[in-house]
């Protein structure tokens, strides 16, 4: 039995990965909420793989919500699983790669409300690394989160949060047709969010200010070709720094680096750290990409 499963998983995939996506689909066919599902052992030897393997896939699933662990006692299938729940999809593998700092904490938080309000979710994840090489496309033209087209074709879903993810006919489709709300912050969506990018940096420096910090520094990336809208990051520091009264330096801006490059966060620091005898004293980061090299360079410095 073991070599037939064994022939199912392709080499071109990561054995946890496929062995989540076999589970998955046999949650939803073979088990009722609350069940109690087959140990991380006993799985292990079903698909002739190793422990850490067959771990890997279940911490996958209970990320998901699929799975919920109860300490001393097993897994069980989720409560939502088959139910009517609200699914957070994010084209983004923010578990498998080193976490988006700005995706994630939205996930997170959107979990955590929902949970509050006592409403059923599942978070549904793509293939695309959190962190991608400048000058590809972060998010790709097709779908790539298998089990949340499949939600969207079984009719398991009563609202949708797209969390970098493009809307796309093979699932946006079904879902309009059958009046259910997707809200994320593409154009093309009904309920759109957009970021007051303007009002936060806006907040960010008259609070500073009033704290009295009065020499503020920005990491922010310039676009391609160095235009600067009114809506941009740059332009929003520069209105806010003169509306509070402060001092704007050019040595206080950085951006020059894309901040998909590996350390870009480290450098842009460094580079308005180092710009003169006197350091900054507060720093407003304009991309999350930069934030945790930023936040790693500026404890180096004590």
């Amino acid at each position: 039995m073991a070599s037939t499963l064994m022939a199912k998983l392709t080499s071109h995939r990561a054995l946890a990965l496929q062995i989540a996506t076999i589970l998955r689909k046999e949650l939803l066919t073979k088990y009722q909420p609350g069940d109690r599902i087959p140990g991380d052992n006993e799985l292990a030897e079903r698909f002739a793989v190793s422990y850490m393997t067959v771990r890997q896939a279940m911490v996958s699933l209970v990320h998901e919500g699929v799975l919920v662990r109860r300490q001393g006692k097993g897994t069980y299938v989720a409560e939502l699983v088959g139910s009517q729940t609200v699914a957070i999809y994010c084209e983004l593998d923010l578990y498998r790669h080193p976490p988006g700092t700005y995706a994630a904490l939205i996930v997170g938080q959107l979990q955590q409300v929902l949970e509050e309000a006592r409403i059923p979710s599942q978070v549904f994840l793509g293939t695309v690394p959190a962190y991608t090489k400048p000058n590809k496309q972060a998010v790709p033209a097709e779908p790539t989160c298998a089990s949340f087209l499949e939600a969207v074709q079984n009719q398991r879903l009563r609202g949708v949060f797209a969390i970098n993810s493009h809307p796309h006919e093979a699932w946006l489709k079904p879902l309009r047709q059958r009046k259910v709300p997707v809200i994320g912050a593409d154009v093309g969506l009904e309920h759109q969010i957009r970021n007051d990018t303007t009002s936060g940096i806006g907040l960010a420096i008259a609070h500073l200010a009033k704290s009295g910090i009065r020499d503020i520094a920005l990491l922010d990336w310039l676009s391609a070709g160095g235009v600067e809208g009114p809506e941009s990051t740059r332009h929003a520091f520069r209105q806010a720094m003169l509306a509070n009264g402060l001092e704007l330096r050019p040595q206080r801006i950085a951006g020059d680096i894309h901040p998909l490059i590996p350390g870009a966060g480290w450098f842009l620091f460094k580079s308005v750290w180092e710009a003169s005898d006197r350091k900054p004293q507060a720093l407003i980061i304009g991309d999350d990409h930069l934030f945790r090299d930023a936040l790693d360079a500026a404890l180096a410095q004590g």
